[in-house]
């Protein structure tokens, strides 16, 4: 330990003797030889200085890199042209602001970091070789947004002032970077780069403050439009703009933020002209198609969340609220399909927003549609494979989707009813061809029912087993409210669809009201069926019950994979 510091102490000493060289030499420099040895010796020592500072030898880099900062800051003072030593006097200030973060000291970080970028970013500033500048600018903008991290992580764990100071600190160099490519005159590579780099930020910074500075910054660096011009250009800016709301909307949705329905209603009008206007191009990016998207999604959801506090308004004044409950619904077919579309189908948000829509589905009274049933199907094991069985979705969706099932079977079976008196009718008046298509249609009804049931069924298990496991605390008011249908009713109601299914299933078995004839040929087309019924003794759209213990088993359990 000893010989770390005596050599630590050698480090900083030689250091200190270099500036005073090079500050000696910058008020002798004469000649374009002159020029160039003092470039040479400053370069050295700021190299010298990156090496220290990746032993972690954070005092005896900072001491070399103030003796590069003070001899380029001063000659810079008596050059016209904004000095002859960029690389050198950037990457100092660069070395210091990293050092300083190492070592807590936030106050000098900040300055020198900021200080780093604008060097780099000034325009009177020559730099020989672009190439050295563009990667010095990504290596400033990453240090200081990693200190700016830093500072919210740290202010979470102290109090008052000093919480005060370490967001002040973060925010102030990270306003001189967000100004100085507001007024950039240059072009919108770098205002663009930057506002990409602060929203991949957002997410790993704790603080909900510190995330809406850098969401603030994203937004005011893609504002700006006179200086967008080539394709690329606009694109990027297509992207980072929806990217810019749609991570705003996320930060708002969890502040609890209220907005206007009609701004809400704008927003989402807004992103759907854009993303229709660019569906059709086939060269268009993907990720700017995708985050157009997505923005559009996340402005409908926030317009259902309005749409859910105004029809409650409504209701809770004594007044009609179907209009509000039917957009609200539609908002999240949309904003659902949008998720299944561009993310993964077991992704959380599109579980969640199938949910969403599942349930405004069942406010409005309009059943969700067969092929949308079908991937919703699904939804009760997603739910509870991302969310764990403590969460109250699973169930409360698999009770839904047994009444959504439930009420089709209902309607099937009418259907049925109605199609066999027709076909009884028409077979009275000798229209035989006729009689023998209600019949048929009679039939599938019957069948499709029986379908129904059995899905119904399963999700009437589902959520019987799924409710046990849910914590009934856990749930929301606004999930409380609803009254779901216990799991008694559920069964005597699934007891009277089989009953009905069986008994309309034997009538088409015999024929339905088809002629004595045409129902003869209708149960020879069907010998399986009609010999399994016939000697098994069950109802039609009822499995015999299994006399293998296994089977008894995989028939009970529900299966969560």
């Amino acid at each position: 330990m000893a010989a770390d510091d005596d050599r630590e102490r050698a480090e900083i000493a030689r250091a200190r003797d270099f500036q005073r060289d090079a500050l000696d030499r910058v008020g002798r420099v004469r000649t374009t030889a002159d020029v160039a040895a003092l470039g040479e010796a400053l370069n050295q020592a700021v190299l010298h200085a990156r090496r220290l500072l990746g032993h972690g030898d954070h005092a005896a880099a900072q001491a070399w890199a103030d003796g590069v900062v003070e001899a380029a800051a001063h000659q810079a003072a008596g050059d016209p042209g904004g000095g002859r030593y960029p690389y050198q006097h950037a990457t100092a200030h660069l070395v210091r602001g990293l050092g300083a973060t190492g070592a807590g000291r936030v106050v000098q970080a900040a300055d020198d970091l900021a200080d780093a970028y604008r060097v780099l970013r000034d325009p009177a500033v020559p730099w020989p070789r672009e190439a050295v500048r563009d990667g010095l600018i990504g290596e400033a903008a990453t240090a200081l947004l990693d200190l700016y991290e830093h500072c919210h992580r740290e202010a979470l764990g102290v109090d008052g002032d000093a919480a005060r100071s370490y967001r002040e600190n973060a925010e102030w160099a990270l306003n001189e970077a967000v100004s100085l490519e507001e007024r950039a005159v240059d072009g919108p590579r770098w205002r663009l780069a930057l506002a990409e780099r602060l929203l991949d930020r957002v997410d790993r910074v704790e603080d909900a403050q510190g995330r809406a500075r850098l969401l603030n910054g994203a937004e005011a660096l893609t504002e700006r439009t006179d200086d967008v011009l080539a394709p690329a250009d606009r694109e990027a800016l297509r992207y980072l703009s929806a990217r810019t709301y749609r991570q705003s909307m996320e930060w708002h949705t969890e502040a609890g933020t209220r907005f206007a329905g009609a701004e809400l209603a704008e927003n989402a009008a807004h992103f759907a002209q854009r993303a229709g206007e660019l569906e059709g191009r086939p060269d268009l990016e993907p990720r700017v198609r995708r985050e157009l998207n997505l923005a559009l999604r996340e402005s409908l959801t926030a317009y259902a969340g309005g749409l859910w506090l105004d029809a409650q308004a409504l209701s809770e004044a004594g007044m009609t609220a179907a209009e509000q409950f039917r957009r609200r619904r539609e908002a999240l077919q949309e904003a659902w399909r949008i998720g299944r579309e561009f993310e993964a189908p077991d992704a959380a948000r599109t579980l969640a927003d199938g949910y969403a829509y599942l349930l405004a589905a069942a406010e409005s009274g309009r059943d969700p549609a067969p092929e949308e049933a079908s991937h919703l199907a699904e939804l009760p094991k997603g739910l509870l494979r991302r969310f764990g069985a403590q969460d109250h979705r699973a169930p409360t969706a698999a009770a839904v989707l047994y009444a959504v099932e439930a009420r089709r079977a209902g309607r099937l079976l009418a259907e049925a009813r109605t199609l066999f008196g027709d076909a009884g009718r028409l077979r009275r008046e000798q229209r035989h061809d006729s009689a023998r298509a209600a019949g048929a249609k009679a039939r599938a009804a019957v069948e499709g029912a029986r379908k129904a049931v059995d899905r119904a069924e399963r999700h009437h298990r589902f959520a019987a087993k799924a409710e046990k496991a849910a914590a009934p605390a856990g749930r929301p008011a606004a999930e409380r409210a609803r009254e779901l249908q216990p799991a008694a009713e559920r069964v005597r109601e699934l007891d009277g669809l089989r009953a009905e299914t069986a008994r309309l299933a034997e009538r088409a078995a015999r024929g339905g009201g088809l002629p004595s004839a045409m129902a003869g040929r209708a149960a020879a087309a069907k010998p399986g069926m009609a010999g399994r019924r016939a000697a098994t003794g069950t109802a039609a759209g009822r499995r015999p019950a299994p006399t293998d213990p296994a089977a008894v088993a995989r028939g009970s359990r529900i299966r969560h994979g």
